[in-house]
């Protein structure tokens, strides 16, 4: 009933329990606090162990929702079909909020700057959804604080989190962590149908898209016809994910969908220390940019400064990669911002970049130029992109005046900022072609 006030403690075991339509463990309408309660084994058509339908569920303490995967080998870790915590038939074999709150990792909720944080130890784990969405489907306001989301499974969209925008409202990670969980595509978190997603804070780990064609291991980011999508990452990382296509194994973003990052937010390129495509890249559909919304401030794990690693659907110069929100806060450049940014080696060469400008490049920068050409032992070219300061200019045409008389350089500046070559810049470069 909506004006209940229930408080499942510790001890209390709500399993094996089953309903043809929603909520196989609990149906709620009312508010209800899960401070050590286990719900397990639980079957319905939708929300397999809890479905939430405009009320509140408070989840905090050492709460089992499916079942702890400890008990299990390695390999036999992540929810199936006929080994799971709670089940769905069809949508959402764990929590199923369809037109409530859901407050992972709190005691209370009304807002980000009016809640009351309760650590949740436990976890909501080993769920298994016949259709779409193994862990959590949030179709209202979803927040999380603390807490793993893991080994969940879905067999079509989403493993660990389901975000759409149905009821009006949006997904929140504040902490947390959503790892181990596997699709199809969008294995960690699938954003579609107006769904907005705010990562503060927490990881993103471990996932795993299994389809061929599509990926986005960590996070799916869909649009169609008739809707987009928004994702914000202002906090948090995003490591070790894996796409099996190869495609997006951090993430995969559609064009037409909403994609902004600022702040902390952390995308390490590959899966533990072994790099290439679908392996923790950031994918980008033919058109699609990522919007710069303020300044990027790298946690101390990211030694190199590079952020993300991108992977456009087609390599071609000239791409724009990034935008700069029209007010960035906290202020920053797009100059400032794209070094920060890596690209994902083609097939063809590996001298692929984002430029100041925010756009695709090949070549190498005026600062490691000189050196590329004093390298060169037989006839080549030289691609250059960026800005070129006049000293980076003098040592250029110094290194090709040293060229033996056998080796020839062709240097291509068409990708810098110069519109004019200074005159007798090149003057006595008898090697340059």
């Amino acid at each position: 009933d909506a004006n209940t006030n229930v408080l499942i403690t510790d001890g209390v075991n709500v399993i094996e329990n089953s309903a043809s339509s929603c909520g196989g463990g609990i149906y709620s309408k009312g508010t209800l606090s899960l401070n050590g309660a286990k719900v397990n084994q639980n079957i319905a058509g939708s929300g397999g162990g809890i479905y939430i339908y405009g009320g509140k569920v408070f989840i905090y303490g050492n709460t089992m929702i499916g079942e702890d995967d400890s008990a299990y080998s390695e390999e036999n870790k992540l929810a199936t079909s006929s080994s799971y915590g709670n089940k769905a038939t069809s949508f959402c074999g764990g929590i199923y909020n369809y037109s409530g709150l859901l407050a992972i990792g709190y005691s209370s909720y009304t807002s980000e700057t009016d809640n009351t944080p309760a650590e949740f130890t436990g976890k909501i784990c080993r769920n298994y959804a016949g259709a779409v969405n193994g862990g959590i489907t949030s179709r209202a306001t979803t927040v999380i604080g603390s807490g793993t989301i893991s080994y969940n499974n879905g067999s079509s969209y989403g493993g660990g989190v389901y975000v759409c925008n149905i009821s009006g409202s949006t997904f929140i990670m504040n902490g947390g962590s959503i790892e181990h969980n596997n699709a199809p595509r969008g294995a960690g978190l699938y954003i579609t149908e107006n769904g907005n997603a705010t990562i503060n804070g927490g990881s993103i780990s471990y996932n795993t898209a299994t389809n061929s064609s599509y990926g986005g291991g960590g996070i799916y980011l869909y649009k169609s016809s008739s809707y987009t999508a928004t994702l914000n990452i202002y906090g948090g990382t995003i490591s070790n994910n894996t796409a099996a296509s190869g495609n997006g194994g951090a993430i995969y973003a559609i064009n037409g969908c909403s994609f902004n990052m600022k702040g902390s937010a952390y995308i390490p390129y590959g899966v533990e220390g072994v790099t290439g495509a679908g392996k923790n890249d950031l994918y980008l559909t033919d058109g699609m940019t990522v919007n710069i919304s303020g300044q990027l401030t790298p946690p101390d794990a990211c030694t190199d400064g590079i952020v993300a690693a991108i992977q456009p659907e087609t390599y071609t110069a000239g791409t724009s990669l990034l935008t700069l929100a029209s007010s960035p806060d906290p202020t920053t450049t797009l100059e400032a911002e794209a070094g920060k940014f890596a690209v994902v080696p083609s097939g063809s060469t590996s001298e692929w970049a984002v430029s100041e400008e925010g756009k695709l490049v090949s070549g190498i920068p005026a600062s490691s130029a000189a050196s590329a050409i004093s390298s060169l032992t037989t006839s080549g070219s030289v691609t250059i992109y960026g800005s070129v300061s006049t000293d980076q200019l003098q040592a250029i045409a110094a290194a090709i005046k040293a060229l033996p008389s056998d080796v020839n350089v062709y240097l291509d500046l068409s990708q810098t900022s110069l519109t004019e070559i200074p005159d007798n810049a090149f003057k006595d470069c008898a090697r340059l072609t």
